[in-house]
């Protein structure tokens, strides 16, 4: 098993017919972004609004944080509820989408933000062994 943020480049996704690493993407919340700056995150979060041109989702996290997602390509389908969003970090409250996953209308009613919320924290406040030193 690799550590979490390790590239294995013996893994390939293709996106549009191009090969790329897949990074392992650390489950994350808002108030933990700041600290993943350019690198590859999952985050999970309830739609606020979507751009017109499909080109940006703004995503509130379960601990009421407000990001906003920008898509390497527009929006071809309709986007609402609860998202899991990967990509890459690039600032405070901002992330590039690579893959975003919309939750079953099922799944959605049922989301506890609360309890995700505590979650996040708990998983953040316990020391990692293959990052922390």
């Amino acid at each position: 098993m690799l550590p979490p943020d390790v590239f294995d480049f013996n893994i390939k996704m293709t996106t549009d017919g191009i090969d790329t690493a897949v990074a392992m993407r650390p489950l994350v919340n808002g108030a933990v972004l700041h600290k993943m700056i350019g690198r590859p995150v999952t985050l999970v979060g309830t739609v606020i609004s979507v751009n017109p041109k499909g080109t940006t989702i703004d995503l509130k996290t379960a601990d009421m944080q407000v990001v906003i997602v920008s898509m390497r390509k527009p929006l071809t389908e309709p986007v609402s509820g609860v998202i899991e969003v990967q990509g890459i970090v690039q600032g405070r409250n901002s992330m590039v989408c690579d893959y975003y996953m919309s939750y079953p209308d099922t799944l959605t009613g049922t989301y506890q933000q609360d309890i995700a919320s505590s979650v996040f924290t708990l998983i953040h406040s316990l020391r990692n062994p293959w990052v922390d030193n």
